[in-house]
């Protein structure tokens, strides 16, 4: 089933990660489909380009290698993840790779000579023989490295014949973008500039709701004029049936079986890491079943405890946890951790446990719609029963399911459904009820009505009380002297930026807009509304910007606002592109 991706993750601004996976998976190229069929072994396309499944699982495998530490044993959301991010990679740079080709970008022997020339390994940056006196790296010993003829520098070309044609594009994009002088400044005032103000705040809870009355009058108006907000949408209950895909039995013996055998072959002098890269359906595999070391609390219990009961060079009977049958085999040990690889075979049902499930599921269904679900239920399966729900959202205990939602929508109370599949099992519904969009009484939503009405009442109280004291401090031009009249203490701030946290009001833009709009010493706000509450505001100081400082941090702030806008040029560019690019997805047909 081909699907259009729509999601995808937030592309990473320096590209150099992005080219490695090319130079590692797309070396060879990507199969152009055309009007052919495609390969039974394609997980995707990207315009065209196939991506093969062994190109996927080599990103793949690669990604959690870099991660293990991090997840160890992942569970089945984990895993999904990890594929999510490793697809999401390997289309955008199928992506880039292919504007690189449309925009004829090359890339010449003289510029792979010049990167690699500035672009040291990793392996010689930490390297102590190349440090010169002064600790810094010595380029002139790394110059001789590279004359040496008996070195094969070939991987380290490579990479550099992958990554600079993906800079070069970036560096397309980043050239259509300026910063100008003005910018600058601005966005050093915005920084730097700072206020400090005397703050009086009025809240809607400075006055008691016990001294607010609501009328049955104003509630009977206010359902009138606003009853449709109180518009409940159509419910509808469902009874079911649920058959689930789970292993049988002798799926189960059947994995016990073979993790047995696997551990004969280990126990008789086979390889472990051998066994652990053919058999086993864990992420570790293609580490050999390496995990690592892990401490007490990091591991599923029955792991855990089979681990640090084996002693170094040991093999553990199979054990179950809820990932499937392990056999686990200690490296090394420790006081409080242990060394340890393991071989991992997951527990799913066989694809004639599957339909026989199905076939199971289909005869339920026959016998529902014609005798009803109750009658299909018997003594074998429980009847279960949704309860009112707002009919087309998220359905209780199901999830969001089209399928279902059609269904109801085009059926009656009483309407048994055909069999529908999901990703768990199969379901068999039947209408139990269903109630019609309606506005509710009155009696049933009065509280609702005197909360919102009394909560009104006692906002426009504080308004008034705000508004009069703004107007009282313009003309006493004080804000103390006026806020004493309402028995009010103004607050005082330090000095603050446009950024900055302050106590007690936090960062409501609207205060902190108010304070900086404020032009002269001791100049008094008009009053402010925010969802907080009402602030009046009186200017104690500003301070502007040092321009001397402004000089020598100039260019340094120019660069940071130049890349912070290729940043968003390029993913605004790239956003465009994966939105126009077409793209399929095949994975649901390899991975469960």
């Amino acid at each position: 089933m081909m699907r259009k991706m729509l999601r995808f993750t937030k592309i990473t601004f320096w590209v150099v990660i992005i080219a490695f996976i090319g130079f590692m998976v797309f070396n060879v190229g990507m199969k152009v489909t055309s009007t052919k069929r495609r390969s039974s072994m394609v997980v995707g396309e990207v315009n065209g380009a196939e991506i093969s499944y062994q190109q996927f699982q080599n990103v793949l495998r690669r990604h959690y290698l870099e991660n293990r530490d991090k997840l160890k044993e992942m569970d089945s959301q984990a895993e999904e993840r990890l594929r999510e991010e490793t697809w999401n990679d390997i289309v955008n740079y199928a992506l880039l790779h292919e504007e690189i080709k449309k925009r004829g970008i090359k890339v010449s022997d003289s510029e792979v000579i010049a990167w690699v020339a500035t672009n040291p390994p990793q392996s010689v940056l930490s390297d102590t023989t190349f440090r010169t006196e002064d600790g810094g790296f010595d380029y002139q010993k790394y110059m001789q490295l590279l004359s040496n003829p008996y070195i094969d520098w070939s991987p380290l070309e490579e990479k550099a014949r992958s990554l600079l044609p993906v800079q070069k594009l970036q560096n397309l994009i980043f050239n259509t973008v300026r910063v100008t002088d003005n910018e600058v400044k601005q966005e050093y005032i915005g920084r730097n500039e700072k206020v400090k103000v005397h703050w009086v705040q009025v809240l809607s809870s400075d006055f008691h709701k016990a001294d607010i009355q609501v009328s049955d009058e104003e509630i009977q108006t206010y359902y009138q004029e606003h009853h449709e907000d109180f518009r409940q949408p159509p419910k509808v209950n469902l009874k079911y049936l649920f058959l689930a895909k789970e292993p049988s039995q002798a799926d189960e013996e059947s994995v016990k079986v073979r993790i047995e055998e696997i551990r004969d072959m280990a126990l008789s002098g086979e390889d472990f890491s051998d066994l652990a890269q053919e058999y086993s359906q864990g992420p570790s595999a293609s580490n050999g079943g390496d995990l690592g070391f892990f401490e007490r609390g990091s591991m599923v219990k029955p792991f855990e405890d089979a681990a640090f009961s084996l002693k170094p060079g040991e093999v553990s009977q199979p054990v179950r946890t809820r990932f499937g049958w392990h056999i686990i085999k200690v490296e090394e040990k420790e006081k409080d951790r242990v060394h340890a690889s393991h071989i991992l075979l997951k527990v799913e049902p066989s694809s004639q446990t599957l339909d026989e499930i199905r076939s199971r599921a289909e005869n339920f269904a026959h016998l529902a719609t014609k005798e009803g679900l109750v009658k299909a239920a018997g003594d074998s399966l429980k009847l279960e029963e949704t309860g009112l729900f707002n009919q087309g959202r998220y359905i209780p205990m199901i999830g969001v399911n089209p399928t279902i939602s059609e269904f109801v929508e085009q059926n009656e109370v009483g309407k048994t459904s055909g069999l529908v599949e999901t990703k768990s099992g199969y379901y068999i519904f039947q209408i139990a009820e269903k109630k019609g969009a309606e506005i509710p009484s009155l009696s049933s939503v009065k509280d609702r009505i005197k909360s919102r009405i009394g909560f009104q009442k006692r906002r426009e109280l504080a308004l008034q009380r705000a508004e009069s004291i703004a107007q009282k401090a313009e003309e006493k031009e004080s804000l103390i002297k006026a806020a004493r009249e309402y028995k009010l203490k103004p607050k005082k701030t330090d000095y603050f930026t446009r950024s900055d946290y302050i106590p007690e009001v936090g960062r409501l833009p609207q205060f902190i807009g108010t304070a900086f709009r404020l032009k002269q010493k001791y100049e008094i706000s008009p009053m402010v509304e925010t969802e907080k509450g009402f602030y009046i505001l009186q200017l104690l100081d500003k301070k502007g910007i040092d321009e001397e400082k402004y000089a020598e941090e100039k260019e340094n702030l120019k660069m940071e606002i130049l890349q912070t806008k290729q940043r968003e040029a390029f993913t605004k560019w790239f956003t465009s592109l994966r939105e126009k690019a077409v793209i399929h997805d095949y994975r649901d047909q390899f991975y469960r």
